[in-house]
């Protein structure tokens, strides 16, 4: 018998024991919606998210979104930990496109 048993703990829907990730447009009008300050946040290729202006001007409550050249962060890429939770929580991880720009991708 056929039941469906939904999780959100990773927000997957899990039927029967298949993971069904959330769209990345699902995840876009997310992101844009909690971070409003990250302008050109879009779906991109096959189930990827453009993250914006995320790596070049993007603020998170007054903080920048991410900062590849860890200028002010003991010289180390980082990514806001709001960020990385969001797309975490919705089956994504974040990638480093070059300097300037960052993509999710589904895990």
């Amino acid at each position: 018998m056929w039941s469906p048993i939904s999780s959100l703990a990773s927000n997957h829907l899990i039927f029967s024991g298949v993971s069904c990730m959330i769209s990345a447009t699902v995840v876009v009008k997310r992101l844009n919606r909690l971070f409003p300050d990250i302008d050109g946040i879009k779906p991109y290729k096959t189930n990827g998210i453009w993250l914006g202006n995320a790596a070049e001007g993007g603020t998170i409550d007054g903080l920048a979104a991410a900062d590849y050249y860890g200028e002010y962060r003991g010289g180390y890429p980082w990514v806001n930990p709001k960020l990385e939770e969001v797309l975490g929580k919705s089956g994504y991880f974040i990638e480093w496109y070059d300097p300037g720009s960052l993509t999710a991708w589904p895990r």
